[in-house]
Formats: C-alpha cells, sequence, structure tokens
C-alpha cells in the first residue's frame, strides 16, 4: 500500500488581532484500521505560543479510538496534554 496516497496534509496561515498564525499537520493511513498524525503550530504577537502533536488512530467497524499527545511552548512538564476520543459512526 502506497502510504503518500492515503495521507493528507493541511497547511494554514491566518493573521487575526495583529497575531500571526501558523498550522501544518498531516495524516498518514498505514492500514485501514491504524493512523498517524503529526502536528505543529505557531503563534506570533503579544501572546507567543508554539504547539506540537503527536496522534494516532485505531479504526473498527463502528469505533474510531483517537489519541493525541500535544506539547504547548517545548515544556513537556508544565505544559504536556493527553487527549483520547472515542467516535461512533452508524
Amino acid at each position: 500500500r502506497d502510504l503518500l496516497a492515503s495521507g493528507q496534509g493541511q497547511v494554514e496561515i491566518a493573521f487575526r488581532d495583529g497575531n500571526s498564525h501558523l498550522r501544518v499537520g498531516a495524516e498518514i493511513w498505514a492500514s485501514e484500521s491504524v493512523a498517524f498524525r503529526a502536528g505543529y503550530a505557531l503563534k506570533n504577537g503579544v501572546n507567543s505560543v508554539t504547539t506540537m502533536a503527536l496522534g494516532t488512530s485505531l479504526k473498527f467497524s463502528m469505533v474510531r479510538l483517537d489519541y493525541v499527545f500535544q506539547v504547548l511552548s517545548g515544556d513537556m512538564k508544565n505544559n504536556a496534554v493527553q487527549l483520547y476520543s472515542l467516535n461512533l459512526t452508524f
């Protein structure tokens, strides 16, 4: 299976309220049931913020479980977040 054919990416550049925002992300489905994703976001302005995220998805017939580990501004000890999502398709 061609991994690049099963993937998608996104780049977003925005200017709001005197701040510039850059978001870059990619997702690749390694098989019909397993995906991996990564993302990076940068906000420049009064409150500059950098965010990095890594995640995965497991898909079954009617259920998809998503997991993301996200780090804000490079400080893994105090600014790390783990997100879980359970999706039902019917």
